[in-house]
């Protein structure tokens, strides 16, 4: 009999487990990268609201391939991403040399658009 009690309070347990849900969404931000040989001192507008210049710690070696393995033109350059509010943005880029390229992308949810400078 009280083998036949521990049996039943075990299973009861098990029923009483509370459900647990995950849920795992991807990254929904939109974005946009700039690639340039040198983008120190760079001052980047968008929408033609508040410029902000770009510093040594800003920067990110841009980098593609496997291993290591160098197989663009574009490798080492220097990259910045940001995030922009979907949709059709203006993007004003000073850098330091005086030069100045202005581009229209559109972004939308979850994309990153990339602005690569000669």
């Amino acid at each position: 009999m009280k083998n036949i009690a521990i049996t039943a309070l075990f299973f009861l347990s098990a029923c009483a487990a509370v459900p647990t849900t995950t849920v795992r969404t991807l990254d929904e931000k939109a974005s946009v990268t700039v690639i340039a040989k040198d983008l120190r001192d760079a001052s980047i507008t968008v929408d033609r609201g508040v410029a902000f210049t770009l510093t040594e710690k800003d920067l990110d070696k841009f980098r593609f391939g496997v291993l290591g393995v160098r197989n663009s033109a574009r490798e080492n350059s220097d990259a910045y991403t940001f995030q922009v509010d979907p949709g059709k943005r203006e993007i004003q880029i000073n850098l330091a040399d005086g030069k100045s390229v202005n581009r229209v992308v559109l972004v939308s949810t979850g994309q990153n658009e990339e602005i690569e400078l000669e």
